[in-house]
């Protein structure tokens, strides 16, 4: 069952995708286009709450780089909703009539929660004692309860908007959506999303993606984002796609 989160933080349910070549394995969509983005939203969501988790309060230094990361996270969420509601709310509505106007008021409650989450990293910031360890344990089960509200919309779009949006539109059309998405990003923007984006997504995930960025970018702009790979990758990940891609790997990955 998937659901929308609607302004009062309540949940609309809708049914099951029926498409399934098993009774218990759901059919893959033609193309998705919020797949690789998801996995990465997904991991840097699991990664930033559970720093929180474990952060030492008295570590001022460390405090600091949470909030840094925090912000990295809150950024990334407010350009991925803009991506959205900028290129894909007209198709959607096309489809769905109403359900887009629900995504886009999901997205504006899911980032003010976002925001009122930053407020109070700014006042654990600065807090002190066991004042600043009580305002983290806060952001930490607040962490929590955003990410238990934002995996259910990115449920609603993969299983219910993707696929029919699928069934609507051929994959070359699908295709070209997301390419205008990918175009209107920024270059800071578009290295902050692969950063998250690779680690998160599996080696098919990963070489398809650098495939098609191989055959529709300019060299210079490929040789880039493979060196960004070699950052954000494990060393075991990282030395298999460049196996399955046949690519030059840079040797400081193991020093």
């Amino acid at each position: 069952m998937s659901a929308t989160l609607t302004s009062d933080l309540t949940w609309e349910q809708h049914d099951p995708p029926t498409s399934v070549v098993d009774p218990l394995i759901v059919a893959m969509v033609s193309y998705d286009i919020y797949r690789n983005i998801h996995k990465g939203i997904r991991l840097e969501m699991f990664g930033v709450t559970t720093d929180a988790g474990r952060l030492d309060p008295d570590d001022t230094a460390a405090c600091a780089r949470f909030a840094t990361r925090f912000r990295g996270l809150e950024s990334l969420l407010v350009n991925h909703a803009k991506h959205e509601d900028d290129h894909l709310d007209a198709v959607i509505a096309e489809v769905m009539g109403a359900h887009a106007a629900e995504i886009t008021e999901s997205h504006v409650v899911l980032e003010e929660r976002v925001e009122q989450i930053g407020w109070i990293v700014d006042a654990a910031i600065a807090a002190t004692g066991v004042d600043r360890r009580a305002g983290f344990h806060t952001v930490y089960l607040e962490l929590a309860a955003f990410t238990a509200l934002y995996l259910q919309h990115q449920d609603d779009e993969e299983r219910v908007v993707m696929r029919a949006l699928d069934a609507a539109f051929p994959t070359e059309t699908l295709a070209q959506l997301d390419a205008q998405i990918v175009a209107s990003i920024a270059p800071d923007v578009l290295g902050a999303c692969l950063a998250v984006m690779l680690p998160g997504m599996n080696v098919l995930d990963r070489c398809e993606l650098l495939d098609e960025i191989r055959a529709h970018a300019p060299a210079e702009a490929f040789a880039g984002i493979w060196a960004l790979a070699a950052q954000v990758l494990e060393p075991r990940d990282y030395l298999q796609v460049a196996h399955r891609m046949s690519l030059a790997v840079d040797g400081s990955v193991f020093e």
